[in-house]
C-alpha cells in the first residue's frame, strides 16, 4: 500500500512542483510587463500633465493681455488662473532679456528680477519649442518645483520671451497612491538630472536630492524603457522597469522608475509553492484522493484563475475581476491587486481611445483639406468631429466678411436654421454673442450663464428661445494674425468648459484656420496664374487665349480683331534714376488709368516690364482705332505724382488687325511689337502694322544679338578725327568716332548699327565703353606731353540717364583726367524728346567741368530759346551749311550769322565738313573757331595719330 500510495504520490507531487515552478516564471515574466506598463501608464500621465500644461500656456499666449503686451491685465489674469488649483505653483511672462514681465502670485519683487540664467529659460529660447525644466527651488516661494516653458513667437518669427508654468512637484504621480502598490515597492519620479522629483509612497527627505541606486541609474540611461530583474552584492534581486515622459521636442525630460523586490513579487507563489507540498505530503497519510482534491482546491483553482486573468489582460481586456474568486489570503491579495491594475489600466485605456479618435478626426479633417474638398464640406466636417469630442455640445462655425465687420455664413448643422440664418451679415462686437466677441476681441470667450453675460445683450432672448444655455467660443486667426472667424460651442444646460473642452475647441479653430488658409492659396494661385500681380491686369498667357478665342469668333462672324501693344518711353531711366519702388508705382498708376478708359472696352495685359496689350474687338470698338491709340498716349501723357514727384512720362504704340496681319495669336502680337518698334524709332507716338517692317524685324533682333557679341567680344575700336584750332592754327584735339570690326564683313561705320543700338538699351553701356575709352586715350597723351581735349558723342536715350553725370565722373576721376579736357556732341533732335530731364542732365554734367557741345548744329528742330539756356560750350555747324558756303553769298550767310550769334553768345563755333582749302579759308575769315573734316585728316586708328601729328602742316597743341 505504501508502495502505491508513494508510486501515486510522488509523480503527482513532483508533477505539482513541475506546474507551480512553470506558473513561477509565468508569472515572473508577466510582472515584469505588468510593472513595465505601469511605467509606461505613469510616463503617459507626466506627458499628458506636460501636454495639457503646454496647451494652457498657448491659450493664455494667445490672449489679448499678452498679445498687446498689457502687463498689469496680464498679471491679473494670471493671478485669477492660479486660484482654486494646486497644480501650478505659478505662472509667468519673461522678456527675451530675462526680465520678468508679469506673473500670477503678484509678488513686486519678482517683476524685478532677471531669469536669463534658468535652464528652462535658455532652452525654451534655443529650441523655440515646449520645453521642461529641471528641479529648482523658487527663488522667492523657496517651494520646490518643475518648469514648462514655451517660446513667444511674434509674426515675424522673432522670439519676444518665454511664457513658463511652475509645476507643484505634488502634481506628479497625483494619480497614484500606495494601496495600488505592493508595500514594498516604489515608483520615482526623476529629472534628466537623475533628481528625484517625487516618489509614491512619498518620501519628502529624497525630493531634490540625487537618486541613491547609481547602478539603476546606469540601466536607466539612453532613450528606450525597459524592464529587468537587477541582482545586488548581497544577494538580494530586484524588479526594476523604467521609460520616459515629457512634451513636444523634449520627450525625455523625466525618467519613471518603477521598483520592488523579487521576493515581495514571487512571495505568494513560493508560500502557495510550499503550502501546496506540505498538503501532499499530508494527503499522502490521509488519503491520495483527499490529498489531491485539497490540491487541486487550494492551488489549481486559484493558479487557473490567475493565468486567465493574465492572457485576458495581454488581450488588452481589463474588464476582468478575480479578487473574489480566488481562495487563501495571498491569493486573494493577488488578485485584489490584479483588479486595482485592471481598473486603472482601464482608465488609462479610455483616455488612450479618446487620444486616438481625436487624432484620427484630425486626420481626416486635414485629409479633405489635402484631397482639396469643398470648404464648406470641410467646415461641416470639423464642426461633427467638435461635437464628438465634447459630450452634449452644438458646434457652429462662423467666417467674417472681407471687411472683417460683418459675418458672410454660419456652418452649423446642429442649430436650428432660423438661428445660423440671424448670424449671416450680423455686425460682429462685444454684445453680439461669445463668437462675435471672440472675433472682435481676437480671444477666447467663456459665457457659461448666457442668461447673465453681458456678451449676449442683442442675441440672448433669441438664443435662449432655442434652448441654448452656454457658450465658449475660439477666434480663428490666419497666420498673420488676422481674425477670419469663429468656432462656438454652445451648450443646452449652463456650464463652464473643462480644460479639454477648451482644448478641444482650440484645435477645431486652428484646423479651421488650416483649411481657410489652404482655400485661400488655392484661390491666390489661381488668380496668380491669370494675372500680373504688379498691376492686377491680365499676364500674357490668358492675353493670347482671349485673343485666339477672339480671332475664333471673329473668323465666324467675319468681323475684325486689333492688337495694340504700348510700351513706355524713358521708363528704364525713371527705374534707375528714382529707384524701383517708384518705377512700380508709376507702373501701378499707369495700369489704374488704363483699367478706367472709357469709350472702348478691351481685355489689357502687362505683357512686358513696361509694355502693355490691349485685345480690342469690332463689337467693343466705338470709335476708329486711330482715336483710340492717340486718346491714349494723351493719357499716359499726363503728370504723375511720385512720391512728392511730379513725373510726366510719353509711350510709343503699336496696332496690328485681323485679318489683315494673320490668324496666329503670337504672330499678331509680333507684328504689333514691330510697329510699335517703328513708331519708337521714328518718334511718331504710334504705327499702324505695315507688311514691310515684317521683313526687317528679324534682321533688327540679329543685329542686336551681334552687337552684344560684339561688346562682350571687344569688337569695338574707336578712331580719332583732328580738330584744327582756326586761331592758334594747331590741332586742339580729336573727336572719338566708334567702329565695329566685325569678324565677317569688316569695318563697320556707325550708320549701320547705331540707329539697331539706340532701339534697345545698349546704347548705354556702349556710351560708357566709349567714353571710358576716349578718356582712357587722352590721358596716354597728356602723359605723352601733349594738350589735346576729347570729344565723344552721346545719345538722346544717354541723356534720359538721371545716373549719366556720375558714371562720366567716375571715369574722369579713374583716369585722373581733368573734366575740361573732355568734350561731349549733342544733337538738337535729342532734347526735344524730353526737355526737362535732358536739360537737368546736360547741367549736371557742366556744373563738373564737362564741355558741351551741340552737334550738327541748324538741322535739327530747336529754338533760340533752348540756346540761350542750354549750359554748352560750342557748336559744330553741320557739313551741309559748310558745304554751301562755297556755292555762293547765301551760303556763307548763313554760317557767318551762326558764328556771330555763337560768338554773342560766347559759345564758339566748330566746322565739320571741311573738304578743302578754300572752305578752311573762308572759316578763317568768318571768325569760325575749329574746324574738322577730310581736308584737315580722315577719322585715324590710335596706333595711326602719332605718325601723322609728325607729318602733318599744323602743329599739335602741347602743354606749356
Amino acid at each position: 500500500m505504501f508502495i502505491v500510495i508513494c508510486a501515486a504520490v510522488i509523480p503527482t507531487f513532483l508533477g505539482l512542483c513541475f506546474h507551480v515552478y512553470q506558473q513561477h516564471n509565468y508569472l515572473l515574466e508577466y510582472t515584469k510587463k505588468t510593472a513595465l506598463n505601469y511605467a509606461s501608464l505613469t510616463a503617459h500621465d507626466e506627458s499628458w500633465l506636460f501636454t495639457s500644461t503646454h496647451q494652457a500656456l498657448r491659450i493664455i499666449a494667445s490672449t489679448k493681455a499678452v498679445q498687446q503686451r498689457n502687463w498689469p491685465v496680464c498679471n491679473q489674469f494670471l493671478e485669477n488662473l492660479l486660484k482654486n488649483q494646486t497644480t501650478y505653483i505659478n505662472l509667468g511672462v519673461v522678456g527675451v532679456d530675462g526680465e520678468a514681465l508679469c506673473e500670477g502670485t503678484r509678488a513686486p519683487e519678482i517683476l524685478g528680477s532677471n531669469f536669463a540664467d534658468r535652464g528652462y529659460f535658455q532652452k525654451a529660447v534655443a529650441t523655440r519649442g515646449a520645453v521642461v525644466g529641471d528641479y529648482q527651488v523658487g527663488r522667492l516661494t523657496r517651494r520646490p518645483m518643475i518648469m514648462v516653458a514655451m517660446p513667444l513667437i511674434d509674426s515675424h518669427q522673432n522670439v519676444q520671451g518665454v511664457l513658463y508654468a511652475a509645476l507643484n512637484l505634488a502634481a506628479i504621480t497625483q494619480g497614484r497612491h500606495t494601496s495600488q502598490f505592493a508595500p514594498d515597492a516604489r515608483l520615482s519620479v526623476l529629472d534628466r538630472n537623475g533628481i528625484v522629483l517625487n516618489s509614491v509612497p512619498p518620501d519628502p527627505e529624497a525630493i531634490g536630492k540625487k537618486f541613491q541606486d547609481d547602478s539603476i541609474l546606469a540601466h536607466t540611461a539612453g532613450d528606450g524603457n525597459s524592464s529587468e530583474v537587477l541582482e545586488y552584492p548581497g544577494g538580494s534581486k530586484w524588479l526594476v522597469s523604467h521609460t520616459h515622459a515629457g512634451v513636444g521636442n523634449d520627450p525625455n525630460a523625466l525618467t519613471i522608475i518603477y521598483q520592488q523586490p523579487l521576493d515581495s513579487v514571487l512571495q505568494g507563489v513560493n508560500k502557495t509553492f510550499w503550502i501546496s507540498g506540505a498538503i501532499s505530503l499530508t494527503l499522502t497519510i490521509l488519503a491520495l484522493l483527499i490529498g489531491w482534491a485539497g490540491i487541486q482546491t487550494l492551488v489549481g483553482r486559484n493558479v487557473r484563475c490567475l493565468t486567465t486573468a493574465a492572457k485576458r489582460f495581454g488581450q488588452r481586456k481589463f474588464d476582468t475581476h478575480i479578487g473574489n474568486a480566488l481562495t487563501g489570503l495571498e491569493f486573494k491579495e493577488i488578485g485584489r491587486r490584479f483588479d486595482a491594475m485592471a481598473r486603472e489600466l482601464s482608465k488609462q485605456e479610455r483616455q488612450w481611445a479618446v487620444s486616438m479618435q481625436r487624432q484620427q478626426g484630425q486626420n481626416r479633417i486635414l485629409r479633405m483639406v489635402a484631397q482639396n474638398t469643398p470648404l464648406t464640406d470641410i467646415l461641416k466636417e470639423l464642426t461633427h468631429f467638435a461635437e464628438e469630442q465634447n459630450d452634449g455640445v452644438l458646434a457652429c462655425i462662423l467666417l467674417l466678411a472681407p471687411d472683417g465687420q460683418h459675418v458672410e455664413s454660419c456652418i452649423a448643422p446642429s442649430l436650428p436654421k432660423s438661428y445660423r440664418e440671424s448670424l449671416v451679415n450680423r455686425v460682429i462686437g462685444p454684445t453680439n454673442g461669445s463668437c462675435g466677441a471672440a472675433m472682435y476681441e481676437s480671444r477666447v470667450i467663456i459665457d457659461h450663464d448666457l442668461h447673465t453675460s453681458p456678451h449676449w445683450d442683442e442675441l440672448k432672448e433669441f438664443a435662449l428661445q432655442h434652448d441654448l444655455r452656454a457658450c465658449w467660443s475660439h477666434p480663428i486667426l490666419s497666420p498673420e494674425g488676422r481674425v477670419l472667424g469663429s468656432v462656438g460651442l454652445y451648450s443646452r444646460a449652463p456650464r463652464r468648459p473643462s480644460l479639454e473642452d477648451l482644448q478641444s475647441g482650440q484645435m477645431a479653430a486652428e484646423l479651421a484656420a488650416v483649411a481657410l488658409e489652404h482655400s485661400r492659396q488655392r484661390h491666390a494661385l489661381h488668380y496668380q496664374s491669370r494675372h500680373d500681380l504688379l498691376t492686377g491686369l491680365y499676364n500674357r498667357t490668358v492675353l493670347l487665349a482671349h485673343i485666339a478665342q477672339a480671332i475664333s469668333d471673329a473668323h465666324e462672324s467675319n468681323g475684325q480683331v486689333t492688337i495694340f501693344i504700348l510700351d513706355l518711353d524713358g521708363f528704364k531711366e525713371i527705374n534707375d534714376t528714382l529707384g524701383h519702388v517708384l518705377g512700380d508705382n508709376l507702373l501701378k498708376q499707369v495700369s489704374e488709368r488704363l483699367r478706367n478708359i472709357t469709350g472702348f472696352n478691351a481685355d489689357i495685359a502687362r505683357t512686358g516690364s513696361n509694355e502693355f496689350t490691349f485685345l480690342i474687338r469690332d463689337k467693343d470698338a466705338g470709335t476708329s482705332i486711330q482715336d483710340i491709340v492717340e486718346s491714349t498716349l494723351a493719357l499716359i501723357k499726363q503728370p504723375y505724382l511720385l512720391d512728392g514727384i511730379q513725373v510726366q512720362i510719353s509711350a510709343s504704340a503699336g496696332v496690328a488687325r485681323f485679318p489683315q496681319a494673320g490668324p496666329d495669336p503670337n504672330a499678331l502680337t509680333r507684328l504689333a511689337d514691330q510697329a510699335m518698334r517703328q513708331a519708337k524709332l521714328e518718334g511718331s507716338g504710334y504705327k499702324l502694322h505695315d507688311p514691310a517692317l515684317a521683313d526687317t524685324e528679324p534682321q533688327r533682333l540679329l543685329m542686336l544679338s551681334y552687337l552684344r557679341k560684339a561688346l562682350a567680344d571687344d569688337e569695338f575700336i574707336l578712331h580719332y578725327q583732328p580738330k584744327l584750332s582756326l586761331t592758334t592754327n594747331r590741332i586742339m584735339g580729336f573727336e572719338a568716332l566708334l567702329r565695329w570690326q566685325n569678324p565677317v564683313r569688316g569695318l563697320l561705320l556707325p550708320s549701320e548699327f547705331i540707329p539697331t543700338m539706340e532701339l534697345s538699351d545698349l546704347i548705354h553701356p556702349v556710351t560708357i565703353w566709349v567714353i571710358e575709352n576716349a578718356v582712357k586715350q587722352c590721358k596716354i597723351w597728356q602723359q605723352a606731353g601733349y594738350s589735346f581735349i576729347i570729344a565723344a558723342n552721346i545719345s538722346a536715350r544717354n541723356l534720359l540717364d538721371q545716373q549719366l553725370p556720375e558714371k562720366i565722373g567716375a571715369i574722369l576721376a579713374r583716369h585722373d583726367l581733368d573734366a575740361g579736357f573732355l568734350e561731349l556732341e549733342i544733337t538738337e533732335s535729342s532734347l526735344i524728346a524730353d526737355p526737362d530731364r535732358s536739360f537737368d542732365v546736360l547741367r549736371r554734367l557742366h556744373e563738373i567741368g564737362v564741355q558741351l557741345s551741340i552737334d550738327d548744329f541748324g538741322t535739327g528742330y530747336s529754338s533760340l530759346a533752348y540756346l540761350q539756356k542750354l549750359p554748352v560750350d560750342s557748336l559744330k555747324i553741320d557739313r551741309s551749311f559748310v558745304m554751301d558756303s562755297g556755292q555762293g553769298r547765301e551760303g556763307r550767310s548763313i554760317v557767318g550769322s551762326i558764328i556771330g550769334l555763337a560768338h554773342n553768345l560766347r559759345v564758339s563755333v566748330t566746322a565739320e565738313g571741311v573738304e578743302d582749302e578754300a572752305s578752311l579759308q573762308l572759316l578763317r575769315d568768318l571768325g569760325c573757331d575749329h574746324a574738322q573734316g577730310y581736308y584737315i585728316s580722315r577719322p585715324l586708328p590710335v596706333e595711326n595719330v602719332c605718325a601723322w601729328l609728325e607729318d602733318a602742316a599744323w602743329e599739335p597743341a602741347q602743354h606749356d
